[in-house]
């Protein structure tokens, strides 16, 4: 069963399963600050951002988790010893509303989706630089993204204009 919980000055933002633990981690902002929650007890804070994060989304492991943000970065998180591996400007001109990683490419590959409208990916590169490209646009806000779990060439995705693209 789902409840739903009201946290003063908080927002939601999503509830996972990770396997490295075996168990649910709650996600939670607080003025550019990231909250994990374990067992609804405070697990740990991931400070890297500077304003609002809008995303959070662990690896196919379960052992990474990447966030997105309306400072228009996204972080990619070792979240059991609360460090941040790798920072990046992520190109777009507006807050980041979804940021997922691509299975099977050695997380080395992340896109996103924002308000401006974009979707963009960030491939790391074996000098620890990323580079970010656009790969498709729609007309307004990108809301969601969808990956194909079992292809690291296939995801979707939808937003104000009513639109799901499918890229691969």
């Amino acid at each position: 069963m789902l409840k739903s919980f009201v946290f003063s000055c908080f927002q939601f933002l999503a509830i996972s399963f990770t396997t490295l633990t075996k168990s649910w981690i709650l996600f939670l902002a607080h003025f550019g600050m990231l909250l994990l929650v374990d067992k609804i007890n405070l697990y740990g804070e991931l400070n890297g951002h500077e304003e609002c994060v809008n995303t959070v989304e662990f690896n196919s492991t379960g052992d990474l988790l990447v966030s997105g943000s309306d400072d228009k970065h996204v972080v990619l998180w070792n979240w059991a010893t609360k460090s941040k591996t790798l920072s990046y400007a992520s190109g777009h001109l507006d807050n980041i509303f979804q940021a997922r990683i691509i299975p099977f490419a050695d997380e080395k590959k992340i896109v996103t989706s924002p308000a401006d409208g974009q979707v963009r990916l960030g491939e790391i590169l074996e000098n620890g630089q990323v580079r970010t490209r656009k790969l498709g646009e729609h007309q307004g806000r990108v809301h969601n993204l969808a990956v194909d779990p079992g292809s690291p060439h296939i995801f979707y995705s939808s937003g104000e204009d009513g639109l799901v693209q499918h890229v691969s």
